[in-house]
């Protein structure tokens, strides 16, 4: 995942656990508990953050998103 361009930085550390809002079509969004692995800041460096991050026990709505991809 990269973020978008922020105005706040954000710091990612790997092991600390986040929320993340994504959206799976326009009005509708899931809410997703997912642990960051890996993260560093994009250049120019404050305004973008590259994240790997592993999704924790994700809801059948997630499940029923990722089987309209395919």
């Amino acid at each position: 995942m990269i973020s978008l361009p922020i105005q706040h930085q954000i710091d990612f550390m790997a092991g600390s656990i986040h929320e993340m809002k994504l959206r799976t079509l326009p009005g509708k969004s899931v809410i997703l508990h997912c642990k960051v692995q890996w993260a560093y800041k994009t250049p120019p460096y404050g305004l973008t953050n590259s994240v790997g991050m592993e999704i924790l026990n994700p809801y059948p709505a997630y499940r029923e998103f990722l089987k309209t991809l395919l």
